[in-house]
């Protein structure tokens, strides 16, 4: 009888170790695509997504092969079936999270007035019947690109445009609204601020890592993300543009909980 429960043990650490060690080969180039792909230059934190790939990750290295262990039978046909139901759930389950990051995926940062902002596939607003420019469409393996946004030389389609801007629809949204960044320089150089004065809101330790590992760079400009901001370093001539977690301003929660500072 102990050696029948040991085989039984035996035999669940096995299918456990089996199946968490296929899902990490899986999971690994999800892991890649997410951030190396889809969400790359520390844009996977404005977004919140890591929360998101670490869900995959718990549930296709943990969950999936302990249920895998735990339905071990000795009817092997029955075993067969409730494995086979097992990896049906968990490629489902996979698939949806991989169309969740796909179509949250950054494709553009968009320089409007005074800011950067991260537009998702899923934020674009298009104009109906009008086709993307091949020069602003981003490939499903393809990074994201740097464009600029202003609202149309049109005053009747500005106004428009405006006022969906103030109800929450941001130029930066609109497809028809793009236009190359070069043309945002004039803009960038008016708002663009010295590296030094992120120091009132960075910690000096963490700026002078920043520094040394972009040295190019000498201006900075803030990013809108979406669980967080950051900002946006650049050259004097915007030829170089990388985004970097530092605090444009103030963080929100670290005022609140010290109201003496305000």
């Amino acid at each position: 009888m102990e050696g029948e429960t040991l085989l039984d043990f035996g035999c669940r650490l096995k299918s456990l170790i089996a199946h968490a060690v296929i899902s990490a080969l899986l999971v690994l180039p999800i892991t890649w695509l997410v951030y190396r792909v889809w969400y790359p230059d520390n844009t996977a934190a404005l977004l919140g997504v890591s929360f998101i790939l670490g869900l995959l990750a718990v549930f296709s290295i943990g969950i999936w092969p302990f249920l895998t262990a735990l339905v071990i039978k000795s009817d092997k046909k029955e075993q067969r079936r409730d494995h086979l139901i097992l990896w049906a759930v968990q490629a489902v389950f996979t698939v949806i999270t991989l169309y969740v990051l796909f179509m949250s995926r950054v494709v553009w940062v968009v320089y409007t007035a005074d800011l950067f902002e991260i537009i998702r596939q899923k934020d674009i607003v298009y104009v109906e019947d009008e086709p993307l420019k091949a020069e602003y469409r981003v490939g499903m393996l393809s990074p994201f690109i740097w464009v600029g946004a202003s609202f149309s030389d049109n005053e009747a389609i500005a106004q428009k445009q405006r006022s969906e801007d103030l109800d929450g629809i941001s130029i930066a949204r609109r497809a028809e609204a793009l236009l190359p960044l070069a043309e945002k320089h004039r803009l960038m150089q008016r708002y663009a601020q010295p590296l030094a004065q992120l120091r009132q809101y960075n910690d000096d330790d963490v700026l002078s890592d920043v520094r040394k590992q972009y040295s190019k760079a000498s201006l900075w400009l803030p990013v809108k993300g979406f669980v967080r901001d950051a900002v946006v370093l650049t050259d004097n001539d915007f030829s170089f543009f990388q985004v970097v977690l530092l605090n444009p301003w103030e963080d929100d929660k670290a005022s609140s909980e010290n109201p003496s500072a305000q």
